[in-house]
């Protein structure tokens, strides 16, 4: 039945994603936090998968087992796949060559600027902290 619309909609789809992903395909939920889920394969490798109301974050170690995992879990929800997503729950996405993930706030703190600062961000000086490497 549709969901979108319903007052529990959200409820309605975690329920039903999370019966699909624990009961069905074996993963496991985190005691710790109801969105996040994985799975450990008997090579050794994983795959985590995030699901906040309708959006998935899904990530492994290079298996072929977690690529099934995920046709299921799309085929059965007909869901969109996207290889190189921009954008996750409003956090800027970097997928790298190098199989790295960048994950920033860097659209965020752009908008916060342009709506605080007396003058656009790029006119702002720049200071290094300790928590970023230093510039040449």
């Amino acid at each position: 039945r549709p969901l979108y619309g319903e007052a529990d909609a959200g409820r309605i789809w975690h329920r039903t994603a999370k019966k699909q992903l624990v009961q069905t395909q074996g993963f496991t939920q985190s005691e710790f936090d109801p969105c996040y889920f994985f799975k450990k394969y008997s090579d050794g490798l994983r795959v985590d998968f995030i699901l906040y109301v309708d959006d998935c974050w899904m990530a492994d170690t290079g298996s072929a087992q977690a690529d099934n995992d995920l046709r299921i879990f799309r085929d059965r929800f007909k869901l969109t796949l996207q290889k190189k997503p921009k954008q996750f729950l409003g956090m800027n996405i970097d997928m790298r060559d190098d199989g790295g993930v960048k994950i920033s706030a860097a659209a965020y703190v752009k908008a916060k600027a342009e709506t605080y600062l007396p003058k656009p961000l790029e006119e702002c000086p720049l200071y290094d902290t300790d928590l970023l490497p230093r510039r040449s």
